[in-house]
């Protein structure tokens, strides 16, 4: 073993040597490129000195005296080496969103398999996983940058979080050729598209998945070495655009729902909420362009009664300042903004009495599986996501909400249905085991032993 690990550093350090062009055009623009190519020829140096010392130590260990060795056992087998996987999130630590809480599922998830060596890198502070550092895109998004944000709100948010991971993108080679993952794993572009630049310049034999969870073109992921779509219709989109389906499978994301230890009236308590109260919760980014809070808040105002609440989970976007601002216009008291844990999230699930996601264009609205998972009544629009975790095209959670009023009638209705969470209790068994990490985490090991080879 020693020899072999011997012969890996030297064969890695003189690859690096080898290649100082390619070295220079990665880090180009990040410092002096002689500099680095200099730090790179030493680096392996040291390395090809260290390996020396390293066979010269392993002789003196193989002489062995006739004795020792008759008292020896030999090993019958070569200990098998773990599958080396990286998994990535750059805003993991920074925000608390759907990319982040889906990557950090999936660390939970695999670092209990016994033959994964799982690493979590992320942008921002965690107990788990290794920092890199990087520009968090709230630093950038209340920097005084934010004089353009009225412009365009929406690409605002976008140079944000592309200040976020290409940042993050520029300081993560050290990670990466220090643990020598055989798999990255990522849902990210651009960070993305660093990693075959690294690859290369790294005498790397990484291969690359991306996981589709941003319901990005497949003109934006064809060229990755693998595609983990997380609904039918996704891989779909991809076989009629022409990538292979040799390169790319249907892997959905894990989640586990998390049983609150306090009982539901003791939650609501806690959320200033009277048993009167008809509570209605939204899981999402605070934000009018995507997850169209503006809409719901508008909708929750047309309900003429001060009972009905608004409890929001999610983080902030460059645009929650004005919706903060409409929401007090319209409904006062009536609503509450919370950035909390997933098992906050959950409890709060099961103190709420339905749940709303309000955007017409979901890839995995993993909030509507959680309510299913907690026995809530949701109302959704009909896109990919909810006829992906429902099972069906169109069903009684499914509602046309680019229609106004579409929220306040449900609602109503919602109101004076008895049996509306005996229904959701029957899709229970199916959701729950189509996002169980029993089930996902042998299908994920497949997949990446496949790729590896």
């Amino acid at each position: 073993m020693a020899g072999q690990v011997t012969h890996e550093s030297q064969h890695d350090s003189r690859c690096l040597a080898k290649h100082p062009a390619a070295v220079e055009t990665v880090f180009s623009g990040l410092v002096c490129k002689r500099l680095i190519c200099q730090l790179f020829q030493a680096f392996s140096q040291q390395n090809l000195y260290a390996d020396k010392r390293i066979i010269g130590i392993n002789a003196q260990l193989e002489m062995k005296s006739p004795a020792t060795e008759q008292h020896q056992e030999k090993p019958t087998a070569q200990k098998k080496r773990r599958l080396r996987l990286a998994l990535v999130s750059c805003g993991l630590g920074n925000v608390h969103r759907g990319f982040e809480v889906s990557t950090l599922r999936w660390y939970d998830a695999l670092k209990q398999h016994p033959d994964l060596d799982v690493r979590l890198f992320r942008g921002g502070k965690h107990p788990e996983g290794h920092l890199v550092w990087n520009i968090p895109r709230d630093w950038v998004l209340n920097s005084p940058l934010a004089i353009f944000r009225p412009i365009n709100r929406r690409r605002y948010w976008e140079f944000c979080y592309g200040v976020e991971m290409v940042s993050f993108g520029l300081f993560f080679w050290p990670d990466l050729f220090k643990f020598r993952p055989d798999i990255i794993w990522t849902k990210e572009v651009p960070f993305g598209y660093f990693l075959p630049f690294y690859r290369a310049a790294l005498c790397l034999r990484s291969k690359i998945i991306f996981a589709n969870g941003g319901a990005f073109r497949p003109s934006t992921y064809k060229d990755f070495d693998y595609i983990q779509h997380l609904t039918q219709e996704s891989y779909e989109e991809a076989l009629e655009f022409g990538i292979s389906p040799e390169k790319m499978e249907v892997l959905t994301n894990t989640i586990t729902f998390h049983e609150p230890s306090t009982s539901r009236e003791q939650i609501r308590t806690e959320l200033g909420y009277a048993e009167k109260d008809w509570v209605i919760i939204c899981v999402s980014a605070w934000n009018a362009y995507h997850k169209r809070i503006d809409y719901l808040i508008d909708e929750i105002a047309s309900i003429d009664d001060p009972s009905v609440k608004l409890l929001l989970c999610g983080h902030p976007d460059a645009e929650t300042g004005v919706l903060k601002q409409r929401a007090e216009q319209k409904l006062g008291n009536r609503v509450q903004w919370k950035t909390v844990s997933d098992e906050k999230v959950h409890a709060y699930m099961k103190a709420s009495d339905t749940l709303v996601l309000a955007s017409t264009e979901e890839c995995l609205g993993n909030c509507v599986a959680e309510a299913v998972m907690a026995g809530l009544p949701v109302i959704t629009h009909s896109h990919t996501a909810s006829r992906y975790i429902l099972g069906t095209s169109q069903c009684e959670w499914m509602v046309d909400l680019t229609q106004s009023g579409a929220v306040r009638q449900r609602v109503l209705e919602l109101r004076g249905d008895k049996g509306a969470r005996d229904r959701v209790k029957l899709a229970q068994p199916r959701v729950t085991e189509c996002f169980s990490a029993q089930s996902l985490v042998p299908k994920f090991y497949d997949m990446a032993v496949r790729l590896r080879g």
